[in-house]
């Protein structure tokens, strides 16, 4: 009996195999038929607000697909949230997403405060200012409170333009969004604007395209959840990597001076757009491993350009009127909370964090 069921299997296999590979012409006229039905329904068919609703999850490719869930929890925003009385959202790169535990944080606040607060995560690994420019620019008009925004030398102050087209995000091609702000911000960088057909499909292919095999699996198996926290699964970094790691966060100090100002004035122009309704801003710091702070800070020009920074920073702050942290001290974070240079991976340090954020949220809160 169990070697008829095997055989059947191996019949089976091998028929499917012929199939796929020596197609006759009524099955490539089929696979061909299969293909285009799929391409004119998601032509005519897949809208933002499908994205937004209907299609929610269905996308991601895996739990960690960051920005198929910027995208869908963006744009989900931007059609159905309602707004409680204030509202804190998240934004930085993977640097913030797994030090800040967001469900946690909106707990906290809720009991701090005795409001309905809802915090929205909107973090990612790499995520560049840019992107946080469209992010915002899709929901501003749908919540009031602060954002939240992360700070650092290395992807925020120090970064030159050629980046912006290394990132691919230029191309639009890692957020299925049409953003006319950050349109604007890439024209004033130098990038030309993208030529829109105005079918979303189609202006988005690429963001789509790639997530195909995804969708046909997940609408068999149902929508997936983005997992925020990823850390903990990742493999600790070999000598050689984290020692290319720690080289990185010292490199940003050769191209700082020449692109301070130009990043400052994005920033500024960011703080006022979402000021005009009504949204404050904060800056927070990214976190280090004190362990590779010990590296890094050990040559003395690293120090004084970082002790450079973060006055420029603080002068910044105050200019435009708004609070900067630089919250690890207050954390009392160990060389074993973290996976990486940067990367939180213990829980209990996460806590530890959310909660020092949490105090510092609920006291801009009050002073509004």
């Amino acid at each position: 009996m169990e070697d008829s069921f095997i055989s059947h299997w191996h019949d089976f296999g091998r028929a499917f195999l012929d199939g796929a590979t020596k197609p006759s012409l009524p099955a490539l006229l089929g696979t061909l038929g299969v293909a285009i039905s799929i391409f004119l329904l998601f032509v005519t068919l897949l809208t933002p607000d499908f994205l937004a609703t209907k299609g929610y999850g269905y996308f991601f490719d895996g739990p960690t697909d960051n920005y198929a869930y910027l995208t869908s929890e963006t744009l989900r925003i931007s059609k159905t949230a309602k707004s409680p009385q204030k509202n804190i959202v998240l934004m930085g790169a993977s640097n913030i997403k797994e030090a800040v535990h967001a469900k946690h944080l909106e707990q906290l606040l809720q009991d701090k405060t005795k409001q309905p607060i809802k915090v929205y995560n909107l973090t990612a690994g790499g995520l560049f200012l840019w992107e946080e420019i469209c992010l915002l620019d899709k929901i501003r008009n749908r919540f009031r409170g602060i954002v939240v925004l992360q700070i650092t030398p290395t992807r925020r102050l120090a970064l030159d333009r050629d980046h912006l087209s290394k990132g691919g995000i230029t191309r639009h091609s890692r957020l299925a969004m049409y953003c006319p702000k950050f349109d604007e911000e890439m024209h004033i960088a130098g990038v030309s604007k993208p030529q829109w057909i105005g079918n979303y499909f189609l202006d988005f292919y690429k963001f789509f395209v790639v997530r195909l095999p995804a969708l046909l699996k997940n609408v068999v198996t149902g929508p997936v959840q983005w997992s925020p926290q990823q850390a903990h699964k990742w493999r600790p970094p070999t000598q050689k990597q984290w020692e290319r790691s720690v080289n990185h966060l010292v490199k940003w100090q050769k191209t700082y001076h020449e692109n301070r100002d130009t990043n400052f004035e994005v920033y500024r122009r960011l703080i006022r757009y979402l000021r005009e309704d009504g949204i404050e801003t904060a800056f927070l710091e990214a976190i280090r491993n004190p362990a590779a702070e010990d590296l890094i800070f050990a040559k003395p020009e690293v120090v004084k350009i970082y002790q450079e920074y973060k006055s420029d920073v603080i002068k910044f702050a105050q200019e435009m009127q708004i609070p900067y942290w630089d919250l690890a001290k207050f954390a009392n974070f160990k060389s074993e909370d973290f996976i990486d240079t940067v990367h939180l991976k213990k829980d209990k340090a996460r806590h530890r964090y959310t909660a020092v954020l949490a105090t510092r949220i609920t006291d801009m809160l009050s002073t509004q």
